[in-house]
């Protein structure tokens, strides 16, 4: 259905009626000029949302990081307390993700580099990640530490969904999105929040329109989408800037048209706030599937046995356990803070000895490369 409008309308009075339109699923006739096109942008991204449900993708990602660029010595003792340069020299390395969505549902699943405060790069550890509508989990295997991690929250999402590598996915198949997306009618209808500049930009020879997100203390940001309106203004570029430097920058090489468009060749480069290169990686889509039933048991992790679990309430710690054989938990007590893996998964609750045996700590890589982390 097309409507028609009139340019007497002022402009606000315009983009509410097309946004209203928008919300009841129709097309809307919008005026060529180019100040009223976010509206036409809006319409795009609603009913490309709408139309898919669900979708699975997996990706296998080539990630190059610079000398010194996931620790310095100069970073923070907080941050470097063994003041180790990560890599050593220009490194480059394979990771593997799958994402899938069903509705508010999400799982995250994540191979590649971690990083260990004491042992450095951790090539080839797992990560996984879930929201089944309820609560969230994740977990982290045992790779350099001698027990998997383990945690269960109550947060309404998953907690990795605003994670660099499902920018290319989520900002195009979810822009509204409470969690997983990026904008919000009300943001894009708002002239001081995002614009679209008047003059388009030749991406790979097509010509884009360039929607702009202004910074929103405390968000220091500026980004910059390119939008293809040949095909369905998907986002095929972003850029990130800071202070007017570009700082990260996003480019879709290749998309597949499927029951929507969507990203299948991505390229990435950061950069740090002198302009130096610190990390690049290229990304080929491997499967994918939209609008195929997902079951409720891809949203669930079962951790394996001796995974040391902690479970979150409003932000706290309220409970520790081990996993154990048989889906039977040990319970962690308060009494026994301090006590080795060893001494707990070696004992019923409440009799670990209070010896005190330190833990290294790691973090995926996907976490360090987040903003948001």
């Amino acid at each position: 259905m097309k409507m028609k409008i009139f340019i007497g309308l002022g402009a606000w009075s315009l983009w509410h009626v097309c946004l209203l339109a928008t919300l009841k699923g129709e097309e809307v006739g919008i005026p060529s000029d180019a100040d009223l096109n976010i509206a036409k942008v809006v319409n795009f991204w609603q009913v490309r949302e709408k139309k898919v449900q669900t979708f699975k993708f997996r990706w296998e990602e080539q990630q190059t990081f610079t000398t010194g660029a996931l620790m310095d010595p100069s970073w923070p003792i907080g941050k470097n307390p063994n003041k180790l340069t990560l890599p050593s020299r220009d490194e480059a390395f394979p990771a593997k993700f799958e994402l899938v969505v069903a509705g508010d549902k999400v799982r995250y699943s994540h191979t590649g580099v971690a990083i260990g405060f004491k042992k450095g790069i951790i090539p080839n550890q797992l990560n996984q990640s879930v929201f089944n509508g309820k609560e969230a989990k994740s977990y982290y295997e045992p790779i350099a530490a001698e027990y998997g991690t383990g945690f269960i929250s109550d947060d309404k999402t998953n907690p990795d969904v605003k994670t660099v590598s499902l920018e290319p996915i989520l900002r195009n198949l979810r822009p509204f999105h409470p969690s997983m997306g990026f904008a919000t009618f009300a943001s894009m209808l708002d002239p001081s929040v995002f614009r679209l500049q008047s003059q388009h930009a030749l991406v790979r020879g097509r010509s884009c329109l360039i929607l702009e997100r202004r910074p929103t203390p405390p968000d220091p940001y500026t980004e910059r989408f390119y939008l293809d309106p040949d095909r369905d203004c998907v986002i095929i570029r972003s850029n990130l800037l800071l202070a007017g430097k570009l700082v990260y920058e996003l480019d879709i090489t290749e998309l597949k048209q499927d029951i929507v468009w969507v990203p299948v060749e991505w390229k990435s480069h950061r950069y740090d706030r002198d302009g130096r290169l610190e990390s690049s990686i290229t990304a080929n889509v491997t499967d994918f599937s939209i609008n195929k039933d997902i079951p409720d048991e891809e949203f669930n992790i079962e951790f394996p046995p001796g995974t040391w679990v902690k479970v979150r309430k409003g932000g706290k710690i309220v409970e520790q356990f081990i996993q154990r054989e048989g889906g039977q938990k040990r319970l962690i007590t308060p009494e026994e803070e301090g006590a080795s893996y060893a001494q707990l998964l070696n004992s019923e609750s409440g009799m670990a000895f209070q010896v005190r045996k330190k833990h290294h700590s790691y973090l995926p890589l996907s976490c360090w490369q987040a903003r948001a982390c």
